[in-house]
């Protein structure tokens, strides 16, 4: 089994099952195909390949995976993996001696999902980021993201006010609960604005202010945020639970928020928990502190702003600890294929030095038949730790367009080019070749 991968860390390991006499053709019938379902949760899981082979009654298993132990704790949780192993388990033989390592054999299946984030939608423009949209314009939104093959939507409570996870609820409710994953966040609690309806939100959403928000990262205020976002979701649960901007609160987010996250993730209430910020140290100190299983990274791993690969990279790595990267475009400099006077960068207009940078990695990017948006996504998802993409879209055409850009990444020799005209870092690890 042979993944391609220049740069990355994962882990190989080999063990042996064993099958029933007379099960052997049973076995190898199930294992001509994946099912979608099970395809989903190898690639969730950090699976880059496995290869099954038998040797009379003996079945070799060849692994490769980006974490042992995160990967066997996501299968042994996911229900499409549960099912596949309760289909074959009257095949196998559950007395015989179950070894690492194991003999060579006959290949009977060999599965490899090359290291490639999934791509995941970022909700905040559907509570009305920036400008204003109709239920309309979003549900198209999110329907051409379905129709592009995302499975997972990130919200906030602080996304337009409630506004993003109604919309999204509305549209995931007309979905099978299997076929998709949901993120949302707790800090930011949700109260009402005496005397708001006729202003407008502060804070970049144009909805009304009827509510306000409200930093609560107790134990209590987590439970809380919680509830209210299933409720405006209109779900039983969601799948990860993240503690939004702590900055100012850190260590009352790590002595309760975290503990209670933790605590409703051993209860089964959630799949997994984490944090999201875009301060590096910081959530740095959340993965080596509170046993958290994932960050999602703002804005510090892409072609312009490498600095998670001081600590925060390696960390992660290190403890199996999966990173959600977001804002891989920087607010927009990096969304365009000829980065405008006016680009934005980190939530403002992007200085000067930024744009001609920018435009200095587009100019490359043409002389090799690609663009900087397909070069920033590609980028931003080479790192082993980067288990997904979380891009955002101010409509159905930047959901397709993202999609078809992931899916068509720039030439190996583009990135050796970047490095050696010192336009990113040399110890990035670079995307695979296709």
């Amino acid at each position: 089994m042979t993944v391609q991968r220049p740069t990355a860390s994962t882990e190989t390991f080999v063990f042996t099952t064993h099958l029933r006499q007379g099960r052997e053709r049973d076995y190898e019938r199930v294992h001509h195909a994946i099912p979608a379902d099970l395809d989903a949760a190898m690639r969730a899981a950090g699976v880059i390949g496995w290869r099954i082979s038998r040797s009379g009654l003996t079945l070799t298993h060849e692994v490769e995976a980006r974490s042992r132990t995160e990967m066997e704790r996501r299968l042994d949780a996911d229900p499409a993996n549960v099912n596949w192993q309760r289909q074959v388990a009257p095949f196998l033989d559950p007395s015989a001696t179950t070894n690492e390592g194991g003999p060579a054999g006959t290949v009977i299946w060999d599965f490899s999902w090359p290291a490639t984030p999934r791509l995941a939608l970022g909700c905040a423009q559907l509570g009305n980021l920036y400008h204003e949209r109709s239920d309309v314009a979003a549900w198209a939104l999110l329907d051409a993201a379905w129709a592009a093959g995302v499975r997972h939507f990130d919200t906030a409570p602080h996304y337009g006010l409630g506004l993003s996870e109604r919309r999204l609820g509305e549209f995931l409710r007309t979905k099978p609960r299997s076929a998709f994953t949901v993120s949302t966040k707790v800090g930011r609690m949700l109260v009402p604005n005496p005397g708001g309806a006729n202003q407008i939100d502060d804070e970049g959403f144009v909805v009304p202010a009827t509510l306000r928000r409200e930093w609560d990262f107790s134990a209590d205020g987590v439970r809380a945020s919680l509830e209210a976002s299933l409720e405006r979701l209109g779900l039983d649960h969601v799948d990860t639970v993240l503690i939004h901007d702590p900055n100012d609160h850190a260590n009352t987010a790590i002595a309760a928020a975290a503990p209670t996250l933790l605590r409703l993730r051993d209860e089964g209430v959630v799949e997994s928990v984490g944090v999201g910020n875009r301060d590096t140290a910081l959530l740095t100190r959340f993965v080596r502190d509170t046993g958290i299983d994932v960050v999602m990274l703002a804005g510090r791993y892409t072609l312009l702003d490498q600095s998670a690969l001081d600590e925060l990279l390696p960390t992660c790595l290190h403890q199996g600890v999966a990173v959600l990267n977001a804002a891989v475009f920087n607010s927009g400099v990096l969304a365009e294929r000829r980065p405008s006077d006016d680009a934005h960068f980190e939530y403002d207009v992007a200085p000067t030095a930024v744009v001609e940078r920018a435009r200095e990695i587009a100019r490359l990017c043409e002389r090799h038949d690609t663009s900087l948006p397909a070069a920033a996504l590609a980028f931003s998802g080479a790192h082993p730790a980067v288990r997904e993409l979380v891009v955002g879209a101010d409509n159905e055409q930047q959901v397709r367009r993202n999609a078809e850009l992931l899916a068509s990444p720039p030439p190996p020799k583009f990135w050796g080019e970047l490095v050696g005209h010192g336009l990113i870092r040399a110890d990035a690890p670079l995307p695979a070749a296709a």
